[in-house]
């Protein structure tokens, strides 16, 4: 048959005696939306796999340890380090026994130019003052034994002349003691050399003339 797009249809054919509509799903009313019953749980579809439970304090950042554990961890640092320091048991250098010091009342004093003839025999010594007079050189002396005894004698050497005088007496007092001078002892006193005024050295020696030590007496 064609169909002519003019032409009207033909309304539907009447039902035949008998015919009922198909019945509707349970879980479906007549507006087609599911049934909910007011008060009553839904039933999970079946092999549904329920929605893991999500926290807040899942996106919170990691805890720190417990303080103990930290404090425990410093202490056991520090325990190593001393262990290192003071050394390890049996490796601990002993301490020197400590020199005596002298008191207060046998300081060594700082003066002059100290000399220096053996172990046992050290002193100093230096020139309080000197004069030039007519006759020659008058010096004051002060000379300290501080391991001995010991015994000097003095010498003035003439630096243009190349020429060296003995100590002789002199018009200044007191004179410088003669003799031995025990350890620890300071003596002081005036000496004399017979010579012509000008630059000249002081020299200290034993008895037997050996140089020990020279200070320098401006002309």
């Amino acid at each position: 048959m064609n169909f002519d797009p003019e032409q009207p249809a033909s309304p539907p054919a009447p039902p035949t005696p008998g015919w009922a509509p198909a019945p509707m799903p349970k879980s479906l009313d007549g507006s087609g939306q599911l049934r909910t019953t007011v008060g009553a749980p839904q039933q999970p579809f079946p092999n549904q796999v329920p929605d893991p439970v999500v926290s807040v304090d899942d996106f919170a950042p990691p805890r720190p340890k417990a303080p103990w554990l930290v404090g425990l961890g410093l202490l056991l640092v520090g325990v190593v380090i001393s262990w290192f320091a003071l050394g390890q048991p049996g490796n601990i250098i002993p301490t020197p026994d400590p020199v005596p010091s002298a008191s207060a009342g046998e300081a060594t004093p700082t003066w002059g130019l100290p000399f220096t003839i053996s172990e046992h025999r050290q002193g100093r010594w230096e020139v309080i003052e000197h004069e030039w007079t007519a006759q020659g050189l008058e010096v004051n002396i002060r000379l300290r034994v501080e391991k001995g005894p010991l015994s000097v004698d003095f010498r003035a050497y003439d630096n243009s002349a190349l020429e060296s005088s003995y100590q002789g007496t002199g018009n200044r007092a007191p004179a410088f003691p003669v003799g031995e001078i025990a350890e620890g002892d300071e003596q002081s006193g005036w000496v004399f050399f017979q010579m012509r005024r000008g630059d000249a050295t002081l020299i200290l020696t034993d008895l037997w003339g050996s140089q020990i030590s020279a200070l320098p007496i401006p002309g």
